[in-house]
């Protein structure tokens, strides 16, 4: 999912440089943030999923696809919710 948005394999969970994992670098920042359909509410919730999912220790990653899929389909739901409210299809 990562790839499939900024273009870029997270090859390390945290940079040498300040720490950062590697959704909260400043060019994926960019990427994510891109879309003027995704409200800083969605925006959150999207990098909730890549903390949990770049954590350190393995037993604080997402632990199962399924936990990992409602998740997402929550944010879609948020999405969808936000743009009806809008008056967009």
């Amino acid at each position: 999912m990562f790839f499939t948005i900024t273009g870029k394999f997270p090859l390390y969970l945290l940079d040498s440089e300040n720490g950062n994992k590697p959704h909260q670098r400043e060019e994926a920042k960019q990427k994510l943030s891109a879309s003027p359909n995704l409200s800083e509410f969605i925006l959150s919730k999207i990098n909730r999923v890549f903390d949990r999912a770049f954590e350190i220790k393995i037993d604080s990653r997402w632990q199962s696809i399924s936990a990992l899929n409602k998740a997402l389909i929550d944010i879609l739901y948020q999405f969808e919710k936000r743009m009806l409210q809008k008056g967009r299809p």
